[in-house]
């Protein structure tokens, strides 16, 4: 494998092998540019992926399956008291009476509409490649620094819950967050382009990096700098690098000398050149891996959304639930006032309710 080059003014320093990607200015016109050795034991990278929410459907397929109401494809019944609630949904709410809640009581909108179009939500997945996992790993230490994350970004209080999975292939978390920011809905005020969105997953790195894992994508390390300018400023290295005539020298010895030392230098920048197509590959079929993903998860929770909206029944129906629950709710609030314990006790019934009623609902579909 070659080794990266550094241009300072007209000079050309060879770097180590071992050094990675890195382009940056200095205090002097130079340029550094190294190349990040494959290893052949490259550490399992952090995942994190970000699916937005426009609709109470959406927000209800995602309450089903985050909390396992029903059968949930690939996950293993008998591990889901493994599962873990590392932010908790308040009892007796959903997400969408969390939305309604925390959107509906700012005063923005007693004169303002949510627009149709709205990012109402975002659903964020984080995990991590299971291969090659660093030494002495910790699901703790990683589910910490993820909470950490979420808190940090996007605020306590935006957050409906954020749930553990282990009963899956892969340990993963999924949360809910309700994007406000200056008294209104606002995605964009968290995330307005596609740079802060590489920025997000750079800024996840600060957390999980304590894990041992490595970023997702080797690209996002580099600090980018315009290409036009970047080759230019290595024709202007080249061309000021060639070494003089020594005393004695006929002009012939000096042109094959010269000569010799320019090829030598154009060679490192075809190998430069070759990596970064190579680097701009590996960045296309990352996305379009990704954009399958995307695809498979959008069909998946179309064919969740159908399913809830046959259970669902009429909007009176719904409206009575949605009317019980609120009442139930209040009453443990107003409990945990009165006589805390029986409050804690209550929350406990229901709790193991919820969880006897989802395994009798999942040994059900088994059955049929």
């Amino acid at each position: 494998m070659f080794k990266g080059i550094a241009l300072c003014g007209a000079f050309l320093v060879p770097q180590s092998q071992n050094a990675n990607i890195s382009v940056s200015h200095t205090t002097s016109p130079c340029i550094i540019f190294s190349q990040h050795n494959r290893r052949n034991d490259v550490m399992a990278k952090q995942i994190l992926q970000i699916e937005s929410i426009h609709s109470a459907q959406a927000f209800a397929a995602k309450f089903k399956h985050n909390y396992r109401i029903g059968n949930v494809p690939n996950a293993d019944p008998s591990r889901m008291h493994q599962n873990e609630q590392i932010i908790r949904l308040p009892v007796g709410e959903t997400y969408n009476s969390f939305f309604e809640k925390r959107v509906m009581a700012l005063p923005y909108y007693e004169t303002h509409k949510i627009r149709k179009n709205a990012t109402q939500g975002w659903e964020i997945m984080m995990s991590f490649g299971t291969n090659d996992l660093p030494p002495n790993f910790s699901i703790k230490q990683w589910t910490e620094q993820s909470k950490r994350f979420l808190e940090d970004q996007f605020g306590k209080e935006n957050i409906a819950s954020a749930v553990l999975h282990m009963d899956e292939g892969t340990p993963h978390i999924h949360a809910v967050v309700i994007p406000v920011k200056d008294g209104k809905l606002s995605a964009r005020a968290f995330i307005k382009d596609r740079q802060e969105m590489r920025d997000l997953h750079t800024k996840y790195h600060e957390y999980t990096k304590e894990c041992g894992l490595e970023p997702e994508n080797r690209y996002m390390q580099i600090d980018h700098t315009k290409v036009g300018k970047f080759y230019a400023n290595i024709n202007l290295a080249l061309e000021k690098s060639l070494p003089g005539p020594e005393a004695g020298e006929s002009i012939s010895e000096y042109a094959k000398r010269a000569n010799e030392f320019y090829q030598n230098q154009s060679l490192r920048t075809f190998h430069i050149e070759h990596q970064a197509k190579q680097l701009a590959k590996e960045k296309d079929a990352l996305e379009k891996a990704n954009k399958t993903i995307e695809e498979r998860t959008a069909k998946d929770y179309q064919q969740q959304i159908d399913a809830i909206m046959k259970e669902i029944g009429n909007v009176q129906n719904a409206k009575h639930a949605i009317q019980y629950r609120d009442s139930l709710q209040q009453a443990i609030e107003w409990t945990r006032e009165q006589d805390p314990e029986m409050a804690e006790s209550i929350e406990q019934i229901i709790s193991n309710m919820q969880y006897k009623y989802n395994r009798a609902v999942q040994n059900q579909d088994l059955e049929v």
